[in-house]
């Protein structure tokens, strides 16, 4: 039964223009199941469930192929769909930007402390960088039911720099 659901999962994919690279398991999962009876258990097969990814790219080109996916994946049975998750694939000019801004805030909070200390900022003498990425995961819960219209806006994707920053006073 799995197989033929995903394959069914891989047809509404492929009718939206998905293609097969986009498409990718996270997830296998095999296991015995067992049922109960006055006590005691006995084996009566095995269980599977499989977890997908599909990574869409169109969203400026196909902003409806989002709801569109969604609208097709619902009306299958036993596919649940547990959260979706926003992100962009090059985060580098965004890194970039933010490392910039970080930058510019220490010197600002630096130089306003030598000041108010009557001292005088020199240059930086250690500079540390971490950064994080969130893309934070929108959990849903769907019934074929509200399947009527499904708008899905996208969410913020959060790309920060911190930089601890020594300078050297005089």
């Amino acid at each position: 039964r799995t197989e033929s659901q995903i394959r069914t999962v891989m047809d509404a994919c492929a009718s939206l223009g998905i293609a097969d690279g986009q498409i990718h398991t996270s997830r296998l999962n095999i296991s015995p199941e067992y049922r109960w009876k006055e006590g005691e258990s006995f084996p009566v097969g095995q269980k599977a469930s499989q977890n997908m990814e599909i990574e869409l790219t169109q969203f400026k080109t196909r902003p409806e192929l989002l709801s569109g996916l969604l609208e097709k994946l619902i009306g299958i049975n036993g596919v649940a769909i547990s959260n979706l998750r926003f992100d962009t694939s090059d985060k580098e000019p965004y890194r970039t930007e933010a490392r910039k801004r970080a930058y510019q805030d220490a010197l600002q909070k630096a130089q306003q402390l030598a000041d108010l200390s009557g001292r005088t900022l020199k240059k930086p003498l250690s500079i540390t960088e971490s950064s994080r990425y969130g893309a934070p995961p929108a959990p849903m819960m769907m019934r074929m039911a509200e399947a009527d219209s499904m708008p899905v806006p996208p969410s913020d994707v959060t790309i920060s720099v911190d930089l601890s920053i020594i300078f050297e006073i005089r």
